[in-house]
C-alpha cells in the first residue's frame, strides 16, 4: 500500500481540481461570464471540502463537486446538458487518472512512499491526455451527443461516476492495486459494451427525432407553398375576369371619345396589386437557395409576415449553398432572429423586417435587422436564459441562438443595437 504525506496530499488535491476544471471549461465552451472567477471560487470550495470531510466519508466532496458546479453554471431548469457534461467530464477525468496509474504502476511498484515528483508526473500526464480527449471530442462534436441526451444519459453517468469513485475508494481502504487493476478491466470490458450499445440507441433515437422534424417542417411548408399557389391562382382568375371587362369598357371609351387620363390611371392601379408585392417580388431571390427546408421555411416566414400585415424587405442575391451546419439548427436559429424582429415590430406597431442574405467564397451571410424600443440593459442580458424585454415573454429565443452556436467552430452570432437592432449569422465555409 502506498503512503503519501499530508502536504504531498494537499498539493496533489488543488492540482487535480485545478486540471479537472481546465478540461471542464474546455469542454462546457463559454457558458457564463466571468468563467475564471467562478472556477476558481469552485476549485476552494470542493478544495476546503475535501480536506474537511475527505476523512468522514469519501464519497460527499465528489457529490459537492457535481452539486456546486450545477448550481454555478445552469442556465435552465432541469439543465440536462450542463449535468451531462459534468458527469461525462468526471467520469472521463477519473477515468484517464485510473489509466495513468496503471501506466506508472510498474516504475513506483516497490516504492513505499509517494513523493512530489511522482504524483506531479501523474498529473501532468493526466492534463496532456485530457487536453487530447477535448480535441476529439471537439472533432466528433462530442457537444451534440451531450446536449441531445437527457435524463436517461445523466442516470447511465452517475451509475459509471459511482463504479469509478467505488474503485478508488476499495482501493485506498484496501491498498490492493492489483485487485483494481484486475476489476477495472473486467469493468472496462463490460461497461464498453453497455455503453456502446446505449450510445447507439441514444444516437439512433436522437436522428429518428431529427428526421421527424425535417419531415413534419416540409409537409408544413409544402402546405403553405399550395395555400399560396392556390391564393395566387384564384387571384389570377379574377383578374383575368375583370382585365377583360375592363378592356372592353376602354374600347367603349376609346370608340365613344370619352376615355380619359383617370380611368388609365385607375386600371394601372387596379392590375398593378396583382404583379407587384412582397411575396412575388421574393420569390426570385429564394430561387437562389439550394436548401429546400430553408428556402421553404423563409417562404412560409415571408407568407405569415403577409398575412399579419409585418412589412418586411428581402434579398438575396446571390446563390447560397448548403453549409456543414445541420439544417435543423440553421432553421432554429433564423426563426428565432426572425420570431424576435416580428415580435419587436408588433410591440411598437410600426417598422420593417429586413433581411438579407449574401455568400462568396469564403462565407455565408444572413443579415436580419428591425427597429426596436431602446433601453439602458446590454445585448448580453437578453442572451442570458429566461431574459427578455417582452412582457409575458419567456426569453429563451436568444440563449437558444447562443446555445446551438456553441455546437459548431464555424458558425457565430453577433447582435448589435444602434439604430437598428441587428442579428448577423455568420457561416465560415469550409
Amino acid at each position: 500500500m502506498f503512503q503519501i504525506s499530508s502536504k504531498v496530499f494537499l498539493v496533489n488535491l488543488l492540482t487535480e481540481l485545478i486540471i479537472y476544471f481546465i478540461f471542464f471549461s474546455l469542454i462546457i465552451g463559454k457558458r457564463k461570464k466571468d468563467i475564471l472567477i467562478r472556477n476558481i471560487f469552485l476549485i476552494v470550495l470542493n478544495f476546503f471540502s475535501t480536506v474537511l470531510i475527505y476523512d468522514i466519508y469519501e464519497f460527499i466532496p465528489t457529490i459537492i463537486l457535481i452539486i456546486s458546479i450545477y448550481i454555478m453554471y445552469r442556465e435552465s431548469n432541469p439543465d440536462y446538458y450542463l449535468m451531462n457534461t459534468v458527469l461525462i467530464s468526471r467520469i472521463i477525468f477519473n477515468f484517464t487518472t485510473i489509466v495513468v496509474r496503471v501506466m506508472i504502476l510498474p516504475f513506483i511498484i516497490n516504492l513505499k512512499v509517494l513523493n512530489i515528483f511522482i504524483i506531479s508526473t501523474e498529473n501532468f500526464m493526466v492534463l496532456i491526455i485530457l487536453i487530447l480527449i477535448f480535441y476529439l471530442c471537439r472533432k466528433y462534436n462530442f457537444a451534440n451527443i451531450v446536449r441531445d441526451g437527457n435524463y436517461t444519459l445523466s442516470i447511465l453517468s452517475v451509475y459509471i461516476l459511482i463504479i469509478l469513485e467505488s474503485f478508488f475508494y476499495f482501493g485506498r481502504r484496501t491498498g490492493t492495486t492489483n485487485t483494481i487493476i484486475l476489476g477495472f478491466s473486467i469493468f472496462l470490458l463490460l461497461q464498453l459494451i453497455f455503453i456502446i450499445t446505449i450510445f447507439i440507441i441514444q444516437m439512433e433515437n436522437s436522428k429518428t427525432r431529427a428526421k421527424r422534424e425535417l419531415i413534419d417542417n416540409q409537409l408544413n411548408n409544402l402546405k403553405y407553398y399550395t395555400d399560396e399557389l392556390e391564393q395566387n391562382q384564384r387571384e389570377l382568375n379574377k383578374f383575368r375576369h375583370d382585365y377583360t371587362n375592363i378592356m372592353l369598357a376602354l374600347k367603349s371609351s376609346y370608340i365613344d371619345g370619352t376615355i380619359n387620363l383617370a380611368m388609365i390611371e385607375d386600371f394601372d392601379r387596379y392590375s398593378s396589386k396583382y404583379f407587384e408585392g412582397e411575396i412575388v417580388d421574393s420569390m426570385g431571390d429564394l430561387l437562389n437557395i439550394e436548401d429546400p427546408l430553408i428556402k421553404g421555411f423563409l417562404f412560409m416566414k415571408l407568407v405569415q409576415m403577409k398575412h399579419d400585415k409585418i412589412d418586411y424587405e428581402f434579398e438575396c442575391k446571390t446563390t447560397i449553398s448548403k453549409s456543414n451546419i445541420e439544417t435543423h439548427d440553421m432553421i432554429r436559429i433564423i426563426g428565432n432572429s426572425i420570431d424576435n424582429a416580428v415580435q419587436e415590430i408588433s410591440i411598437m406597431g410600426t417598422g420593417k423586417v429586413e433581411i438579407f442574405i449574401y455568400q462568396n467564397s469564403e462565407e455565408q451571410e444572413f443579415l436580419i435587422e428591425n427597429p426596436y424600443m431602446k433601453n439602458d440593459l446590454d445585448i448580453d442580458y437578453y442572451i442570458e436564459e429566461g431574459n427578455t424585454s417582452k412582457k409575458g415573454h419567456s426569453g429563451f429565443g436568444l440563449s437558444n441562438v447562443k446555445e446551438i452556436s456553441e455546437k459548431y467552430d464555424n458558425l457565430f452570432v453577433q447582435y448589435s443595437a444602434t439604430e437598428k437592432f441587428s442579428t448577423r449569422i455568420m457561416i465560415i465555409m469550409k
